[in-house]
C-alpha cells in the first residue's frame, strides 16, 4: 500500500529569486510508536481511561494516510474536529526519509517534515481501534 502526500506550500527560506517548488513524498510506511495519548487541551469530555482504549495498528495507520486528504493550516486548527486522543508515529517515504507524524482520533492528521514546514491532513475518523 503506497501513499502520495504533494506538499503544496512550502513555507522555506530561499534565496533571492529563488521559487520554492511543491514536492511530493510517497508514504510507503508508517510505524506507531505512542496510542492512547491523552491531551488535556483542548478539553470536550473525554477522560484518560477513554483515550487509553485508543489503540493504533501500524496498518491501520498507513490506511489513514492512503485515505486523509492534504488540507490548508487554517482548516485544520480553525474548522476541523479534534479529540484529546492522539497517536504518534513515523512514516517512512519511497526515497527513504522518516518523518513524524500525529493523528488524532477524530482524523486530524501532522506531518512533521522540518521544524517550519508541515502537512496538514485530514482523514477517517477513528472508533478507537486497531
Amino acid at each position: 500500500m503506497v501513499v502520495r502526500i504533494a506538499l503544496a506550500a512550502v513555507a522555506l527560506t530561499v534565496a533571492a529569486g529563488a521559487v520554492a517548488m511543491p514536492v511530493s513524498f510517497r508514504v510507503v510506511s508508517a510505524h506507531v510508536v505512542h496510542t492512547g495519548v491523552f491531551s488535556a487541551e483542548p478539553a470536550n469530555g473525554q477522560t484518560p481511561a477513554q483515550c487509553a482504549r485508543f489503540h493504533l495498528s501500524d496498518r491501520a495507520a498507513l490506511r489513514y494516510f492512503v485515505k486523509a486528504r492534504e488540507v490548508d493550516e487554517h482548516r485544520w486548527r480553525e474548522a476541523l474536529d479534534w479529540t484529546q486522543c492522539s497517536a504518534a508515529g513515523t512514516l517512512r517515504t519511497g526515497d527513504g526519509k522518516s518523518y513524524g507524524w500525529t493523528i488524532d482520533q477524530s482524523g486530524r492528521g501532522l506531518i512533521t517534515v522540518t521544524a517550519n514546514v508541515s502537512v496538514y491532513l485530514d482523514g477517517p475518523e477513528f472508533s478507537g481501534a486497531r
